[in-house]
Protein backbone atom coordinates (compact mmCIF):
# COMPACT_ATOMS: atom_id res chain seq x y z
CA UNK A 1 0.00 0.00 0.00
CA UNK A 2 3.08 2.45 0.99
CA UNK A 3 5.06 1.62 -2.03
CA UNK A 4 1.95 1.94 -5.29
CA UNK A 5 2.15 5.93 -5.10
CA UNK A 6 5.41 6.26 -5.58
CA UNK A 7 6.02 4.09 -8.39
CA UNK A 8 2.86 5.49 -10.00
CA UNK A 9 4.57 8.88 -9.39
CA UNK A 10 8.06 7.54 -10.69
CA UNK A 11 5.71 6.40 -13.77
CA UNK A 12 4.18 9.75 -14.20
CA UNK A 13 7.25 11.59 -13.80
CA UNK A 14 9.72 9.09 -16.50
CA UNK A 15 6.86 9.50 -18.86
CA UNK A 16 6.71 13.34 -18.91
CA UNK A 17 10.81 13.26 -18.98
CA UNK A 18 10.38 11.41 -21.56
CA UNK A 19 7.46 13.08 -23.82
CA UNK A 20 9.72 16.12 -23.33
CA UNK A 21 13.15 14.77 -24.14
CA UNK A 22 11.30 13.35 -27.63
CA UNK A 23 9.30 16.93 -28.41
CA UNK A 24 13.44 18.34 -27.82
CA UNK A 25 14.59 15.33 -29.83
CA UNK A 26 12.73 15.38 -32.73
CA UNK A 27 12.28 19.36 -33.27
CA UNK A 28 15.98 19.34 -32.92
CA UNK A 29 16.40 16.77 -35.24
CA UNK A 30 14.49 18.17 -37.96
CA UNK A 31 16.14 21.48 -37.81
CA UNK A 32 19.84 20.40 -37.82
CA UNK A 33 19.82 17.18 -39.42
CA UNK A 34 19.34 18.37 -42.86
CA UNK A 35 21.81 22.05 -42.40
CA UNK A 36 24.28 18.92 -40.71
CA UNK A 37 23.87 16.92 -43.70
CA UNK A 38 24.42 19.85 -46.12
CA UNK A 39 27.47 20.73 -44.29
CA UNK A 40 29.07 17.49 -43.97
CA UNK A 41 27.35 15.43 -46.59
CA UNK A 42 29.58 12.00 -45.83
CA UNK A 43 28.16 11.99 -42.45
CA UNK A 44 25.12 9.74 -42.46
CA UNK A 45 22.24 10.69 -40.58
CA UNK A 46 18.28 8.91 -40.75
CA UNK A 47 15.49 10.53 -42.66
CA UNK A 48 13.45 7.99 -42.94
CA UNK A 49 10.34 8.36 -41.06
CA UNK A 50 9.70 4.83 -40.00
CA UNK A 51 13.09 4.63 -38.58
CA UNK A 52 13.00 8.19 -36.40
CA UNK A 53 9.24 7.48 -35.14
CA UNK A 54 10.79 3.75 -33.85
CA UNK A 55 14.09 5.58 -32.38
CA UNK A 56 11.54 8.17 -30.40
CA UNK A 57 9.29 5.32 -29.39
CA UNK A 58 12.36 3.46 -28.06
CA UNK A 59 13.57 6.95 -26.09
CA UNK A 60 10.43 6.72 -24.91
CA UNK A 61 9.74 3.63 -23.36
CA UNK A 62 13.80 3.46 -22.18
CA UNK A 63 13.04 7.17 -20.39
CA UNK A 64 9.25 5.83 -18.53
CA UNK A 65 10.90 2.17 -17.52
CA UNK A 66 13.89 4.42 -15.55
CA UNK A 67 11.46 6.47 -14.26
CA UNK A 68 9.70 3.39 -12.82
CA UNK A 69 13.10 1.49 -11.78
CA UNK A 70 14.35 4.08 -10.15
CA UNK A 71 11.00 5.05 -7.88
CA UNK A 72 11.37 1.47 -7.43
CA UNK A 73 14.62 0.88 -6.29
CA UNK A 74 14.04 3.95 -3.97
CA UNK A 75 10.98 2.98 -2.22
CA UNK A 76 12.61 -0.61 -1.70
CA UNK A 77 15.83 0.93 -0.37
CA UNK A 78 14.15 3.00 1.78
CA UNK A 79 11.83 0.48 3.47
CA UNK A 80 14.03 -2.16 3.93
CA UNK A 81 16.11 0.43 6.43
CA UNK A 82 13.19 1.81 8.26
CA UNK A 83 12.18 -2.11 8.90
Amino acid sequence: FIQWPFIIEGLIIGLVGALVSVVLLKVLYAGLAFKLQQSIPFLPLVFKSSQLSMIYIIVGLVGTILGILGAYLSVKKTLKSTI
